[in-house]
């Protein structure tokens, strides 16, 4: 499958702003429209993948940004805070 194929699934799966169930146990897609300011979350042990965008994580002081051809690996649940520096509705993030 193409990564436009997969770009392709997503915008259908996930038609707006924010995070998207599907009936895969275990799998969420998400398409962020606008940029997110830096905020607090914890990520769960997960694989995090984008088709198209940047996310960027903070942890210990260091940033690390992930998107495109990178993935981001949690395998215990994590706090950190995360933001989404670029994003738009013609642009969106997609993971």
């Amino acid at each position: 499958m193409s990564r436009q194929q997969i770009r392709d699934l997503i915008l259908r799966h996930a038609p707006a702003h924010g995070t998207a169930d599907v009936p895969i146990e275990g799998l969420q897609l998400i398409r962020v429209s606008e940029p997110v300011p830096t905020v607090p979350v914890i990520y769960p042990a997960s694989l995090c993948v984008l088709v198209e965008g940047q996310k960027r994580v903070y942890l210990g002081g260091e940033a690390k940004t992930y998107g495109d051809c990178t993935f981001l690996c949690c395998t215990t649940p994590l706090p950190v805070e995360a933001e989404v520096p670029q994003a738009s509705p013609s642009n969106p993030v997609l993971g």
